[in-house]
């Protein structure tokens, strides 16, 4: 009798530890999806949705001509500035920042053609401009593209340590350092 009652005590212990690890194996999951993955998941949607908005932007100030909607184009190319920048600030997925340079290269690219179109349009040059929106549309579409290389690369990589750096180098305010 007494064995038995060990035994049901033992068993009752070992399930105890293994849920509590398994517990706060959930937790640091969670933890990390709520803290880096989300907000990375958001600015890189940031960059899709923004490099979009300014694309079309553009395409109306070359289309239309009215200095209005070329002067729209300048505040969506901050915005994308911002939010590339925000990103930059977060945490690194191992493996995230081969696409982070890539991402970088292909927002460089896309505002030098839209300045260059934009340059052709302040020059008058209506025909130029409108040659060179295929181009913007490309460099377009490979900024939307890293976007959703990088986030779909934090699925099943996340790392919960506070450990890894930021993109920018500097650790954040706030965070552990190793």
């Amino acid at each position: 009798m007494m064995g038995t009652f060990v035994a049901v005590a033992l068993t009752f212990f070992a399930a105890n530890i293994f849920t509590q690890r398994a517990m706060a194996q959930i937790d640091a999951a969670s933890d990390d999806i709520a803290f880096n993955s989300a907000p990375s998941i958001q600015r890189l949607s940031g960059v899709r949705t923004t490099v979009r908005h300014a694309e079309f932007l553009l395409d109306a100030a070359v289309s239309s001509g009215t200095p209005k909607n070329r002067a729209a184009v300048a505040p969506a190319l901050a915005h994308l500035a911002d939010e590339a920048n925000a990103y930059l600030l977060l945490r690194t997925f191992p493996g995230e920042k081969d696409l982070w340079r890539e991402l970088n290269e292909s927002i460089a690219g896309f505002d030098g053609t839209v300045h260059r179109t934009l340059a052709q349009l302040d020059a008058g040059s209506l025909q130029t401009a409108r040659s060179d929106l295929p181009a913007v549309a490309a460099a377009a579409d490979r900024v939307a593209r890293i976007s959703s290389e990088a986030i779909d690369s934090m699925h099943g990589t996340a790392e919960t340590s506070p450990c890894v750096s930021s993109r920018s180098g500097m650790t954040p305010p706030g965070s552990a350092t190793c």
